[in-house]
């Protein structure tokens, strides 16, 4: 754990004497953002950046994980796949994260521009700046991630290196519902779903997982026929 946050904390003090004090504190800021919902992440913050305010950092984060809800609803499949094509270099959760960071600011600012409040507008367009220059520096810090041992990083490093869970989610249940569909009798249906509940319970996801248990009992139904 020590060893993590003198290396991100190396890299953020080379951020600052490249860049300057504005960019640091962004930095901080948005790398803090990233961190504080994940796992001992408020934790680790405390001892990192104890001058922040967490209480503060915590709620934007809040804020940015409903937005990320909300776009799993109808269109949510639709955006995952326009972000692959599109955006190919989204390889980790740090990526994801901050993608959907923009998103929201850019999405909101142009909705608050047509309605004419363009005071929210104004905000919006800061955060999406934010988020951009977070983009650009992401990278600085997973190099020196990738510089830790495997073995020695922290719950916390991992966001930086691991692909997003989100992506990981889509392509569990559609292979789960292909395997569904080759089940030919209710007893290897009732094999199926025992030996393969730990994937089945790693789609949590609301949207996907309703999907996916509508079509368990669909093929329920069409078995017991």
């Amino acid at each position: 754990m020590e060893t993590n946050r003198a290396e991100l904390l190396k890299g953020l003090e080379d951020l600052r004497a490249k860049h300057g004090e504005d960019a640091y504190v962004k930095a901080c800021r948005d790398l803090s953002k990233l961190l504080i919902l994940q796992p001992r992440g408020e934790e680790f913050l405390k001892g990192t950046f104890p001058d922040l305010d967490l209480d503060a950092i915590r709620k934007e984060a809040e804020r940015d994980k409903e937005m990320q809800k909300s776009l799993s609803g109808s269109s949510g499949d639709d955006l995952l796949s326009l972000m692959r094509l599109h955006v190919p270099s989204i390889q980790t959760q740090s990526h994801f994260d901050v993608f959907m960071s923009a998103f929201k600011a850019l999405t909101l600012a142009v909705d608050s521009y047509f309605s004419g409040n363009f005071e929210a507008g104004d905000k919006a367009r800061d955060a999406l700046g934010i988020s951009l220059d977070m983009a650009k520096r992401v990278s600085e810090v997973e190099a020196k991630i990738h510089e830790i041992p495997p073995e020695q990083r922290s719950p916390e490093a991992a966001m930086f290196v691991e692909p997003p869970k989100e992506f990981k989610e889509v392509e569990e249940q559609r292979r789960l519902l292909a395997e569904l569909d080759a089940v030919p009798t209710q007893e290897d249906l009732n094999s199926w779903y025992k030996s393969e509940r730990l994937r089945i319970d790693s789609v949590v996801t609301k949207k996907y997982r309703d999907e996916l248990f509508d079509a368990i009992r669909d093929r329920q139904r069409a078995l017991s026929n």
